[in-house]
Parts: C-alpha cells; structure tokens; sequence
C-alpha cells in the first residue's frame, strides 16, 4: 500500500448499520400506514420488510409493489407515495457505529483528510448524513445522486481525489460491496479495505485488508 494520506468511506454498512436503521423507519411506515396492525403481525411484517430490502439495493419503485403483493395489503396507498414517503423519512434515522466519532477523531488528528463517497438518491444520503451530524470530520463528501455518476464508475473516485488535491494512489477506500466499493476504488488506482459486514458479508473475493470494525483501522492508519 503506498503512503496514504486521504481515508474515505462508504456510509451505508461501513459507517452505519443499514439494516438497524431501516428498521427503525419501518416502524415510522407502520406508524404512518398501517397503525392497527396487532403487535404479533406488525413484528412479522417489519420483518418481511427487512427480508426483501435487498440490503436497499432494490429499487423503492419495486420493492413496495413487492410488499404490496406479499402482504395482500388492500387498498393501500399509492406506490408513489410510499416512494416519497421513504426518501423524505429513512434518512432521519441512522444507526452509526458505536466507533465512529471516536475512529474518525483520532485518524483526522493524526493528519488524513476524510472523504465519503455513496451511491443512493440525494435526498436520502444527504438526510443521513445531517441527521448522522458527522459532515464537519470530512474534508470531501460526493453523493451520486448530486453527480453524473455513481459507484463503482472511475469518475465518481477521481472526482472526489481532485476535489481533495491527492493522488488516488494515495487514497484508501472503505467500504462493503465487493464491486461498486472494493473493484471501483481499485479500478481508480486507490488502495482498498474491505469492510466484511452487512448484506454482503464474506462475499468478497479481491485480495484487500478487510475489517470488521472500524476501530480496526486505527491500528491499520497510525
């Protein structure tokens, strides 16, 4: 690995658990579609809804007609607004790991420049990143909603190295997914580290450092 003077994250499973905080706006969704629902069904269903997330790599279009179908929910309201509902609402509740503040404190004052780079709608990212109240530890943040490209494009990581003024060979990436993380940070000439968690946890076959804590990383980048 060449000198590193830069560290950027993915969000989504790398600096939080997505799944706990979707779990949380599940809640919120029964709260705000399907209040009568007995305890016993709405515990099944939040479930059933954390099934068939995709890990939040399937489209809201297509997913809520999916619940739709699966739950034989009658009369319920309009695909469209569900989809608004979600992207104006997830983005409130984030689960960040227990070691964020604590792992970002100590890399930013040992000198690396932060950056994140996700892929997702801009509403959504932006509004867990408020809501998450991390924003002033990164020198650069790109969303690709906010872009004209996303992950794993090379674009995306060069833009965001040169917006940072470091070379890409002096840039690590963490993050999650095998390919629009780990093969497009390596596809831009950055170093990668594998975060093994999540939705795509062992999946990953690139022969990078991997982790499983971000504390990890403050032995990794002393």
């Amino acid at each position: 690995m060449k000198k590193i003077k830069a560290i950027f994250f993915d969000f989504d499973d790398t600096l939080q658990d997505r799944e706990k905080a979707f779990e949380y706006y599940c809640n919120i969704f029964f709260d705000e579609f399907l209040p009568d629902v007995c305890e016993k069904e709405r515990k099944m269903k939040i479930q059933q809804m954390l099934d068939n997330a995709e890990g939040g790599y399937l489209p809201r279009e297509k997913y809520f007609p999916k619940m739709i179908a699966l739950w034989g929910w009658e009369n319920p309201p309009e695909v469209d607004t569900l989809v608004y509902h979600f992207n104006h609402t997830f983005g409130k509740y984030v689960a960040l790991f227990d070691d964020v503040f604590t792992v970002l404190e100590t890399l930013k004052s040992r000198g690396y420049k932060l950056g994140i780079i996700t892929n997702g709608n801009s509403v959504v990212q932006n509004m867990k990143l408020d809501s998450a109240g991390i924003r002033d530890f990164f020198d650069v943040i790109l969303v690709s909603g906010d872009c004209p490209w996303a992950k794993p494009s090379r674009e995306i990581f060069d833009e965001a190295a040169k917006q940072i003024g470091i070379e890409n060979e002096n840039i690590v990436y963490i993050g999650d997914h095998p390919v629009n993380d780990i093969q497009g940070a390596l596809g831009a000439d950055m170093n990668a580290v594998w975060m093994n968690f999540g939705y795509f946890k062992d999946k990953c076959k690139a022969d990078v450092p991997q982790i499983k804590t971000l504390s990890e990383l403050i032995e990794i980048f002393k």
